[in-house]
């Protein structure tokens, strides 16, 4: 074997290696592109779900909102729903632009406000906080 061959053969394994490794680059690329999409789709469906829920719950509320304020078999806080936010949060917070994604977290956030929907404090779950210096949403504990 020569040294001509044996560069030939180190020269077209790296450029082998290359084109696989475009290859699993632009795959793992697309998966995240599809997966992302899917999560904003499911999104989509459980805030439209939310939203009709809070339509249905707003002639039922009379006096305010206190714990009688619901009758059974009628609509209530706890028909709101968060599993997908919970859920796909990393796909959505790449696939949304950070105007979008500082509305749509504070949407989520203020379900933390109805009864129903509260994390137990020793769950170990972070907590949405709006950092003021910033405008920024992130995770703390309280």
């Amino acid at each position: 074997m020569t040294i001509l061959s044996a560069l030939i053969g180190v020269f077209g394994s790296v450029v082998g290696g290359f084109v696989a490794g475009v290859f699993v680059v632009v795959g793992v690329w697309m998966q995240f592109a599809r997966q992302s999409e899917a999560a904003i789709r499911a999104l989509k469906v459980e805030v439209s779900a939310n939203v009709d829920a809070a339509k249905e719950m707003a002639p039922n509320v009379n006096g305010g909102l206190t714990p009688d304020a619901f009758h059974e078999g009628s609509p209530d806080p706890g028909w709101l729903k968060r599993a997908v936010w919970d859920s796909q949060l990393p796909a959505i917070v790449q696939a949304l632009d950070q105007p979008t994604l500082m509305l749509v977290s504070r949407a989520y956030a203020t379900l933390e406000a109805v009864p129903a929907m509260r994390v137990p404090l020793d769950s170990g779950v972070p907590y949405l906080r709006e950092d003021a210096s910033s405008g920024l949403v992130g995770s703390s504990r309280v």
